[in-house]
C-alpha cells in the first residue's frame, strides 16, 4: 500500500497507557454494552456522526446491543455516515464479501441509508455505496476526521488489516491494497465461517485510521496480549507492529478489556 506522498509528523507522541486509555469490565458482554451505549449517546448528540466499522466477531455483541436499544434510546442512523473500513479485492465469490457480513450482522438491523454507507471497491460502480480507492479517499477527506471508529486489532498487531512490515513509511499509508498475513486470513475465515478467503483486501490506511476523533478497540483473550503489550510499551512506531502507530494519534483512544484479559495483560507487563 503506497503512501502517495503524504507524511505523518512523528514529533509528538501521545503514549498509550492503562491509566488513561484502558477500560476494564467484568465480562466481554459488559464491555460490549458499554461500547454500544457510547455509540448510541454519540449519535443522540450528533445524528450526523461518521462511524468507521471493522469486521470481527468481537463487534457482534456491540451491534446486537445497538440494534436492540436504538429505538428506546430514540436514535436514528438515517443521517449517520458509515465507513466500512475493509473489503476484499475482486472476490470470485459474490457472496463472500465483508459488506455481506456487515449486512447480516448490523446494517439490516438499523435504519442507515445506502447513500450514507461507503464501501471500498476494486473498480468504479454506478452503485453510490461502492467507491473505488480514489473516490473512497475523497469521501474520507470530505467527512474527516471520522467521529468514532471501531478498530479491529489483529493478533499480529495489524490494525484494520494494515499488516506488519519492515517499512517504517507504512505509518503514512492511505487507502489501498493490503496483502493479508496468514494469521489475518485465518481470522477473516473464522469471522466469515469459511475454510478460506481472498489473500488481498482494500482497506483504510494507517494514517487515515489514526486520524479518527475517537478510536475504540475491544480486545479479549490471551491472543490479544502480545499486541497490547507492544502498544502500551511503545515509544516509537514499529512497522512490525502496526498498532504502535496509535501513539501518534491525537485522538481519544480507548481499549476495552474484560477482567480476565486485563489480569493477563498485567502479568505480561510485569515480565
Amino acid at each position: 500500500m503506497k503512501n502517495n506522498g503524504n507524511t505523518q509528523k512523528e514529533t509528538t507522541i501521545f503514549p498509550i497507557n492503562i491509566a488513561n486509555n484502558v477500560l476494564i469490565y467484568e465480562t466481554k458482554i459488559d464491555s460490549s454494552f458499554a461500547i454500544g451505549n457510547l455509540i448510541l449517546d454519540t449519535l443522540k448528540n450528533n445524528p450526523k456522526t461518521s462511524i468507521g466499522l471493522s469486521i470481527g466477531n468481537m463487534f457482534k455483541d456491540i451491534f446486537t446491543f445497538i440494534a436492540t436499544n436504538k429505538n428506546n434510546a430514540k436514535v436514528s442512523f438515517a443521517n449517520a455516515k458509515i465507513f466500512l473500513m475493509t473489503e476484499f479485492v475482486n472476490s470470485n465469490d459474490s457472496e463472500l464479501t465483508l459488506f455481506n457480513w456487515f449486512q447480516k450482522n448490523f446494517l439490516t438491523q438499523i435504519d442507515t441509508m445506502a447513500k450514507n454507507t461507503f464501501v471500498i471497491s476494486s473498480e468504479k460502480s454506478n452503485n453510490s455505496t461502492n467507491l473505488d480507492i480514489i473516490d473512497f479517499k475523497k469521501t474520507l477527506v470530505k467527512h474527516a476526521p471520522i467521529d468514532i471508529e471501531l478498530l479491529h486489532l489483529g493478533t499480529n498487531g495489524s490494525i484494520a488489516f494494515n499488516e506488519p512490515s519492515n517499512d517504517s513509511s507504512t505509518i503514512n499509508n492511505l487507502t489501498g491494497i493490503s496483502i493479508l498475513s496468514s494469521s489475518s486470513i485465518n481470522e477473516l475465515s473464522s469471522y466469515l465461517e469459511t475454510k478460506s478467503c481472498p489473500k488481498k483486501v482494500l482497506t483504510m490506511g494507517t494514517l487515515e485510521v489514526i486520524n479518527a476523533k475517537k478510536i475504540i478497540i475491544p480486545a479479549y483473550g490471551a491472543i490479544m496480549i502480545a499486541p497490547l503489550v507492544k502498544l502500551l510499551t511503545a515509544n516509537k512506531y514499529d512497522p512490525n507492529w502496526p498498532i504502535t502507530a496509535l501513539i501518534y494519534a491525537q485522538s481519544d483512544v480507548k481499549i476495552y478489556l474484560d477482567k480476565t484479559t486485563y489480569d493477563l495483560l498485567l502479568q505480561a507487563l510485569k515480565k
